[in-house]
């Protein structure tokens, strides 16, 4: 199809029960009333249907849990209370190791 050219219009008509009674299609293999147009819309048709039943895990309100060892009584702390370093340097300061390497932004 060219871009001047107008867009293709299939459509389906189906009954109560979602038997199809009808599909065209105004292509020139949809005159026979079986092109991939309307087979396209059918699936399309289909997918959305098959999409609204299934409700997604953001359709739900929040169902985690918080973990039990969660310390809630004070969330906030000071910069100078944090521990920014890494895990290696943690380790060694528990052990009593000295680091090499210091940083400039922790005293």
């Amino acid at each position: 199809m060219r871009i001047r050219e107008k867009p293709l219009e299939p459509w389906v008509i189906f009954s109560g029960d979602g038997i199809i009674d009808s599909a065209h299609c105004t292509c020139m293999a949809g005159l026979g009333e079986c092109c991939n147009h309307v087979a396209a819309l059918l699936f399309a048709l289909e997918t959305s249907t098959r999409i609204k039943k299934n409700a997604t895990v953001t359709d739900a309100p929040a169902y985690w849990m918080l973990p039990s060892n969660a310390d809630l009584s004070s969330p906030y702390k000071r910069l100078s209370e944090m521990h920014l370093e890494s895990a290696v340097k943690k380790r060694n300061m528990s052990t009593g190791e000295k680091d090499v390497v210091q940083s400039s932004c922790v005293k």
